[in-house]
């Protein structure tokens, strides 16, 4: 069966030293796809060949630095780059450290140590793409879904503000992320007592649902009245990053125990006929459940159902939300954007 041959390309400004790592390579099964002896030189030849990996030296004779060089190629065409050195201080690697290398070599080096770090160089590199593919899939998931979603981190600073939220309130993207969350989404009277539904899913881990909460707009008479399903987000390991928050229609208007009838005053008309005089259930489309308002919890349809009891002649609806459960396993995001002065959320 026919392997595919790794492409190197070689930047090595001495000959010697680059003709020898050149049939190092090409003993050890790779293709050598270049070599040349300045940052210049290699960043047409990335372009031009598009290699798999590049063996850069540091120090290099010319305008273009080993380190300088491996930033562009990294970040324009985004190949591994391996260091190689004879001089390794911390110094320079502080300064290496800023493109991202996937290795150092220091020279002299064994041809089975060149092998070993760059079929290391290789395998990290394919799992860094299948997990920013990853990312980039949840991310547009959920910046496309129907349902209104932010997300914090876990100083309560919002991170994420999707399409949805964005239309529904009038939000701009900008004067939202990077802003605390206790200043968008505020709550009731008789629940400012308590903690804020963000910080307590954030410090004790649970998923919750939080009635009559208010989403403050930019100018006075722009306030929305929602519910809210808060769940944190997640690690494998567990370990909680920061909280997503799945905005749905307000349903404090209605008797507790019943459902939300259509309300076209909130923002809501696109989802839901406002003409629609029967209940309004909240189903979650990814794991097909209904949200029980009457002791907030999610459960199956035929469960909720088997409790509420129904008749046929009864006019029922279904609005789309996701549940706190699939909302975690969906939340894939990046709380790094943090404003200055933004506080800790208590």
């Amino acid at each position: 069966m026919n392997t595919v041959q790794p492409k190197i390309l070689v930047v090595e400004d001495e000959s010697i030293v680059a003709a020898h790592i050149s049939e190092s390579l090409k003993h050890s099964g790779y293709r050598v796809t270049d070599t040349v002896p300045s940052g210049e030189q290699a960043l047409k030849s990335v372009r031009q060949n598009t290699p798999d990996l590049v063996l850069m030296d540091i120090v290099l004779k010319g305008k273009l630095g080993g380190i300088e060089a491996a930033e562009l190629i990294y970040s324009r065409y985004d190949v591994p780059i391996i260091f190689l050195t004879a001089y390794f201080d911390p110094k320079t690697l502080n300064r290496a450290k800023t493109a991202h290398p996937f290795g150092y070599l220091l020279k002299p080096f064994k041809e089975k140590d060149l092998h070993t770090s760059i079929e290391v160089a290789l395998d990290k590199h394919q799992q860094e793409k299948r997990l920013k593919g990853r990312e980039e899939w949840f991310s547009c998931s959920l910046k496309n879904l129907s349902e209104p979603v932010l997300a914090t981190n876990t100083q309560g600073v919002i991170t994420f503000f999707n399409r949805a939220a964005q239309k529904l309130t009038g939000w701009k993207e900008k004067n939202v992320v990077g802003k605390r969350i206790q200043d968008r989404v505020q709550r009731g009277k008789k629940e400012k007592r308590t903690r804020h539904p963000v910080a307590r899913v954030i410090q004790e881990g649970v998923s919750l649902f939080q009635k009559n909460c208010r989403l403050c707009g930019d100018r006075p008479g722009r306030d929305l009245s929602v519910d809210l399903s808060v769940s944190p987000i997640q690690t494998r390991e567990g370990v909680t990053i920061g909280a997503v928050l799945i905005c749905h229609p307000a349903s404090d208007a209605e008797p507790r125990g019943s459902t939300a009838r259509a309300d076209s005053g909130t923002g809501w008309a696109s989802e839901v006929d406002p003409d629609f005089s029967g209940f309004v259930f909240k189903l979650c489309p990814w794991c097909k459940k209904i949200l029980n308002e009457n002791t907030e919890t999610w459960e199956a349809v035929e469960v909720f159902f088997n409790a509420r009891g129904r008749t046929d002649s009864e006019a029922v609806k279904f609005f789309h939300c996701i549940c706190p459960g699939c909302a975690t396993r969906l939340g894939i995001f990046h709380p790094d954007k943090i404003s200055e002065g933004a506080k800790m959320l208590v």
